[in-house]
């Protein structure tokens, strides 16, 4: 389940769709995991989609006694559209050692929209003692527009006690265009302490601002410190431009402890950077590639290098296919980048 705990700004390359989803296409895609030094892995992703009904599984493997691949986990996501509403169902199983497919948990989630105001109920059932689906969570959403120039978007989760579902989290969002080229948004994110009571266990306020040169964003995120009050504990700053074809993005991660030690009051340092550039290609396709900067875990006030790198490029093979190839490269133990995930991906555009 997407749990509203976890709200954070990242930077990832994605692989484009096979098709628009009202479109018919199937693809199948492979991710290698090499292991390095560990055992590899990979997973094998089948697509099909027909009449606004998608599925997707996805089947990790593992070599294997006789050195072939085996099958340990599949999840089968289907998503259905119809009109204004979408439903969603997850299904994770998991084979034993005589690969026998066990289903070990199902989220369905359905998200309307009904006067203006989008509702969206997620539960998710793991097996229970009685040897049914008990439902162990339950998140619900809503959002909507409540003036020319504000929306607000508020959720509920509910998880499984010895007494029943029982509320733990809730999370309010607003966003305000505060004026032409500026937004601001705010959220307040509340869980329950050991007594019942309704604490803050973050809180976030960005400003968007949109100028003919760039998009810039900028993030303040705030948690609780010892003393129970609400503290800056991170900073976020993203910058989107476009320059001579060439689409940039750069993401900043300020914290006070950036150079391993924590200090109140301190001024906030920079702990992590992402660069991303997408160019276009000869054939009418992209390249893109991505580099993650931070801090060393041993020595954190050496200064930040490369730590993984990304390279995705998509080529039109034909009017109506496309491949798209995807590496990513991670130091190793020597500090060297080598290559940790390849995939290849063909499908109709």
């Amino acid at each position: 389940m997407k749990s509203p705990l976890v709200v954070a700004i990242c930077l990832s390359i994605t692989l484009s769709s096979a098709a628009a989803f009202a479109q018919q296409g199937t693809g199948v895609t492979e991710r290698l995991y090499p292991g390095n030094g560990f055992s590899p892995s990979r997973i094998i992703e089948r697509r099909s989609e027909s009449g606004g009904r998608q599925v997707v599984v996805a089947t990790e493997e593992i070599p294997g006694v006789n050195g072939r691949w085996e099958p340990v986990e599949e999840v089968v996501t289907e998503t259905v559209r119809t009109g204004v509403a979408s439903e969603t169902r997850r299904q994770v199983y998991r084979f034993d050692a005589e690969r026998r497919r066990t289903l070990i948990e199902t989220t369905e989630s359905r998200e309307t929209l009904d006067g203006g105001i989008v509702r969206v109920v997620e539960e998710t059932r793991i097996p229970d003692v009685n040897g049914g689906f008990g439902l162990t969570s339950r998140w619900t959403e809503e959002r909507t527009t409540v003036g020319p120039d504000v929306r607000r978007a508020d959720g509920v989760l509910l998880t499984r006690g010895i007494n029943g579902l029982r509320e733990t989290e809730r999370t309010s969002q607003i966003e305000r265009q505060t004026e032409p080229a500026i937004v601001r948004r705010e959220g307040t994110y509340l869980t329950r302490d050991h007594n019942g009571r309704w604490i803050p266990f973050e809180a976030r306020t960005a400003e968007i601002r949109n100028t003919p040169a760039e998009r810039v964003e900028e993030e303040t995120i705030r948690r609780p410190d010892v003393n129970g009050s609400l503290a800056v504990t991170e900073m976020n700053v993203t910058r989107r431009s476009d320059v001579k074809g060439q689409e940039q993005v750069v993401v900043e991660t300020y914290s006070p402890n950036a150079e391993g030690f924590f200090r109140t009051g301190s001024r906030m340092e920079l702990s992590e950077r992402i660069r991303r550039s997408t160019t276009a290609t000869s054939d009418g396709g992209r390249s893109t590639v991505e580099e993650v900067e931070a801090r060393s875990r041993v020595a954190p006030g050496d200064p930040m290098q490369v730590v993984q790198r990304t390279v995705v490029t998509v080529h039109n093979v034909s009017p109506n296919r496309q491949t798209t190839e995807r590496q990513v490269f991670e130091r190793d133990a020597n500090g060297r980048l080598v290559s940790v995930i390849r995939e290849t991906q063909e499908a109709a555009k």
